[in-house]
């Protein structure tokens, strides 16, 4: 049986604990001050949970399986960044390797979710809050 609520996927969970992590970075000093860094790591880790819950919220899976796919995408930017960060000395190895691992993670499991959406008939399972189920 598939997830009725977003608060149930991995996926999700994953997501928002990223955006808590690139939130705790784009507060540091050296980081705040470099503008274009800090606003492409808030729009990566905003586009993360924005395109699971859009997903979630499209009832269809094929449709979901396109929104995961922009998710796990921004999920690999914030890895590049977090790369760039700390190439620039402006988060510690410790910052760079949790944040790091953790958006590879979340990616992974947008990997499986896209790989099980595919997978699902087309109309998907009826879910409770979708209108005439």
């Amino acid at each position: 049986m598939g997830a009725r609520k977003l608060e149930e996927l991995l996926v999700w969970r994953l997501g928002c604990e990223l955006s808590d992590r690139v939130s705790d970075i784009i507060a540091l000093p050296a980081v705040e001050r470099a503008c274009k860094l800090r606003e492409q790591l808030a729009d990566a880790a905003d586009s993360v949970t924005g395109n699971i819950a859009e997903g979630f919220g499209r009832y269809r899976p094929r449709e979901f399986a396109v929104f995961a796919r922009y998710a796990k995408a921004s999920a690999f930017e914030i890895r590049a960044h977090v790369q760039e960060a700390h190439k620039h000395k402006l988060i510690d190895v410790d910052t760079f390797t949790e944040t790091s691992s953790l958006a590879r993670r979340t990616a992974i499991a947008l990997i499986h979710l896209i790989r099980y959406l595919e997978n699902c008939p087309p109309d998907g399972p009826p879910r409770e809050d979708e209108p005439n189920a």
